[in-house]
């Protein structure tokens, strides 16, 4: 579980370095189309988007390979249905 999120959090950096490095690259040219100023700022603000979900990736990785988390999640919300609901 700990290599999943290792490899997982690796990717989502490099992604976002990949971002960085390619604008920071080519921040020099004036001549860039709409279309590419455009993708260019996608591609920004999702390797930022990504790069921040990477902190709550232990959960998600926990709750898809853990039986016994997944357990546990599942009667908490149960529990948590319950009690909004008001039935004991």
């Amino acid at each position: 579980m700990i290599i999943l999120q290792v490899v997982i959090t690796s990717i989502l950096l490099l992604l976002r370095i990949g971002s960085y490095l390619y604008t920071t690259l080519t921040s020099g040219n004036l001549n860039k189309t709409m279309e590419e100023r455009v993708a260019e700022s996608f591609a920004l603000q999702l390797g930022v988007s990504l790069y921040y979900f990477s902190y709550g990736l232990s959960f998600y990785v926990s709750t898809l390979t853990s039986k016994y988390f997944r357990d546990i999640l599942w009667k908490r919300i149960t529990k948590f249905h319950r009690h909004c609901c008001g039935q004991s």
